[in-house]
């Protein structure tokens, strides 16, 4: 027998323990082994299924308290077991809590300040600028030393197979296997240096100058660049 996720919450509390209901006073909806369920959340549960167009009658009123009211003894349980007190729970929690914050906060932001056509349509053609109007298809090899990269351009310069070496040679896991292959690509992806250096060689030539990136891998990390081609980009 399946169980919906309310009818689940509400055996699993009536299982564990013998809760003890009050009706609620001022500003609380019920009281529930001496703690009080706000009046609040079911006001904003009642407001957010308005808000989607459902109609609260007195069944969806019950069905919203009940829930409540469920979901309050497992609460409690878990509080009463240390749950809660669990390192993993409390990351949890609190990663929940900043997500919640920053989303309420850029909803909030985006209402207050709408965006425009003309400011949508400024912010597309300075990505497009940034972008470029070209995409490249290249190969690297990734070394840890500057005489492995010389070496390398070395057995290039006498006929090495690019790709070959790069399965042999390479430490970029992502595309030592690969024989070296990134794929397509703006320029914008990729760090500067690299870029600028796949610009300026010609389909299928490889650099006779190698380089140690500035913002990738560790400071011993040498990159020698390839390009296969490059195309136009669809705009």
């Amino acid at each position: 027998m399946k169980l919906t996720t309310g009818a689940l919450i509400a055996t699993l509390a009536f299982g564990l323990i013998q809760p003890a209901f009050a009706a609620g006073s001022a500003g609380n909806l019920a009281t529930v082994n001496g703690k009080p369920i706000k009046q609040s959340l079911y006001d904003f549960i009642a407001k957010e299924a308005s808000a989607r167009g459902q109609t609260v009658d007195d069944n969806v009123k019950n069905v919203i308290i009940n829930k409540l009211i469920g979901s309050e003894l497992v609460y409690q349980e878990a509080q009463r077991t240390g749950l809660d007190k669990q390192p993993d729970y409390q990351a949890k929690e609190e990663l929940a809590r900043r997500e919640l914050l920053v989303n309420s906060f850029l909803q909030d932001y985006v209402k207050k300040h709408p965006v425009s056509d003309a400011d949508v349509k400024l912010a597309y053609e300075k990505y497009k600028q940034e972008l470029g109007d070209k995409e490249y298809s290249a190969r690297h090899i990734l070394v840890g030393t500057e005489a492995e990269a010389k070496d390398i351009i070395a057995q290039l310069g006498k006929g090495g197979d690019f790709a070959k070496l790069a399965k042999e040679k390479s430490k970029d896991p992502g595309s030592q296997e690969k024989g070296g292959d990134l794929g397509w690509f703006a320029p914008a992806g990729m760090v500067k240096p690299f870029s600028e250096a796949v610009a300026k060689l010609q389909k299928g030539k490889y650099t006779t100058l190698q380089y140690k990136p500035s913002l990738a891998g560790t400071s011993s990390s040498w990159k020698i660049p390839a390009l296969l081609s490059h195309q136009h980009s669809m705009k």
